[in-house]
């Protein structure tokens, strides 16, 4: 018996289980980011030459990953996801 067989012999046998709990937590859209809900906020489609007139340099800009490249842009209050050149989605920042 080589040293992995014997190790899982002896955790069957002492009775080692390990399990694992998940628990989901549910926040209405419309507390997640209170006071900011009616903020003015890049619309998807909008091109980045387009948001970054309209809004302003982003304090960070995250380098595309994956394929279709997909980057994100960090403003004060939000983050900004795109897909190449265009707007995928908008999220509010949670804000305490």
């Amino acid at each position: 018996m080589n040293k992995l067989q014997e190790l899982m012999v002896a955790s069957l046998l002492t009775g080692s289980v390990t399990c694992a709990f998940a628990q989901t937590l549910s926040i209405p859209v419309g507390r997640q980011a209170p006071g900011l809900q009616g903020i003015e906020t890049p619309e998807r489609g909008m091109t980045q030459a387009a948001v970054e007139s309209r809004f302003g340099d982003p304090l960070l800009k995250a380098n595309p990953v994956g394929d279709p490249p997909i980057s994100n842009w960090e403003y004060a209050d939000y983050y900004v996801y795109f897909e190449s050149d265009r707007v995928l989605h908008t999220v509010l920042k949670h804000k305490q």
